[in-house]
């Protein structure tokens, strides 16, 4: 159990290195025909409250070493959709800034 999570944090290091360049890469084109109103509306953009709970659950049990396998599968899930949202935002942040 302990090198899976040994491997399940060692990728997750690597995925945070790489995955959100190539994700702000993929995106540009989107972020290219982005409007002010649409960008306003990513910027504010606000996760739901049971959403924003189970993954804080997932981070603590992450954190303490305690994910089963289908947990860190999700947890995953949920910092891929954090990256993805995170990189809009950015990218909607700088719609405004030029307006």
């Amino acid at each position: 159990m302990p090198l899976l999570l040994f491997g399940r944090l060692w990728y997750n290091q690597i995925m945070q290195l790489t995955q959100p360049i190539q994700l702000d890469k993929l995106l540009d084109p989107l972020a290219r025909s982005l409007t002010p109103e649409l960008a306003k509306i990513l910027v504010d953009l606000d996760v739901d409250p049971s959403v924003r709970e189970r993954s804080q659950y997932l981070a603590e049990r992450a954190n303490e070493g305690l994910l089963t396998e289908e947990e860190g599968i999700e947890y995953d899930r949920y910092i891929e959709a954090m990256d993805l949202i995170g990189i809009l935002q950015s990218k909607a942040w700088s719609v405004i800034a030029r307006c």
